[in-house]
């Protein structure tokens, strides 16, 4: 998991057991965003995007910002650079972006079959067509 992985969090907990002590963290030189993906882990190779309702997702990402790409399972399965980010009537980003979109890279798909892709996500009541989408452009980073 993200968190266990923390060398500067497992320093604290040590401390914290150790002599009862309380801490608060504000900030992290370390941290890395995670975004979460389910399976099937499909065209997160090269450049893609994602999509997420709401804007917040493109206000809380900057480009040039390193991101963890994170398992349903919490594992970090690879790291990406955002390129770029936008949020806007889900029809207009849909239209505009479905093409790029991860899941539909190297395919002839529509942005129907996006909008169907988060209706299977987010479930048909909570997925809108008139809803603000969040769309956030990576380039998958070459771990060494």
């Amino acid at each position: 998991m993200v968190e266990s992985n923390c060398k500067a969090r497992q320093s604290i907990q040590r401390a914290i057991r150790k002599y009862g002590t309380q801490a608060r963290i504000y900030a992290c030189d370390n941290y890395v965003l995670p975004i979460l993906f389910r399976p099937p882990y499909l065209g997160l190779d090269d450049r893609f995007n994602t999509v997420r309702l709401g804007a917040a997702w493109s206000k809380r990402v900057y480009e040039g910002q390193k991101v963890a790409l994170l398992s349903k399972e919490m594992e970090v399965i690879g790291h990406a650079i955002v390129e770029s980010s936008e949020s806007g009537d889900m029809t207009e980003m849909l239209n505009k972006h479905s093409s790029h979109n991860h899941m539909l890279i190297g395919k002839d798909s529509t942005p129907q079959e996006l909008y169907d892709i988060l209706v299977r996500c987010y479930g048909g009541m909570f997925v809108r067509s008139n809803d603000i989408l969040s769309v956030i452009n990576l380039r998958r980073c070459i771990e060494s």
